[in-house]
């Protein structure tokens, strides 16, 4: 295999993986979406109505827990699973931009890139559950888990 032939197929690799990044990314948003509006709506429902209109009895409050538990379990899994598919793909990029040259490429006539430091190590820091439940590290997985844990209080004062 030539050289050219080589950077061609990189080159055309390059566009897949970005297209299937692309691809996690909408996903995710998808899933937190999903979830979300159900979440804010179950909150809602629980906060609207008044206390006549809406008797729910303990059984009706423990199937709606649960189910909210469920929801909020099952999305958050779902998105780390889309986020630990998006680390594995920048990761990829990464080592086909290095491949490429791109990192060198960028040089200026200064002999720094264009390209910030960061990028070389893109994927690499890959977020744990555990450090994307802590507030400053806010994500859509730490949103989705508390909007579950607000609708877990509506239900529960309703």
């Amino acid at each position: 295999m030539d050289q050219l032939s080589k950077e061609n197929k990189l080159i055309e690799m390059h566009k897949i993986v970005r297209e299937e990044l692309s691809y996690r990314r909408s996903r995710q948003q998808q899933i937190f979406t999903w979830s979300s509006a159900i979440l804010v709506a179950i909150i809602a429902a629980m906060l609207i109505s008044n206390s006549n209109s809406l008797v729910i009895t303990i059984q009706g409050k423990l199937i709606a827990i649960i189910l909210v538990t469920m929801i909020s379990l099952v999305s958050s899994n779902w998105q780390m699973k889309q986020r630990k598919l998006l680390t594995d793909l920048q990761i990829v990029v990464t080592r086909i931009m290095k491949e490429l040259g791109y990192f060198s490429l960028s040089q200026t006539s200064d002999n720094k890139s264009v390209l910030p430091s960061s990028w070389e190590n893109w994927g690499q820091n890959y977020s744990s559950l555990k450090s994307q439940l802590k507030i400053n590290h806010p994500t859509k997985i730490l949103v989705t888990i508390m909007l579950g844990i607000a609708a877990i209080f509506a239900i529960l004062l309703r």
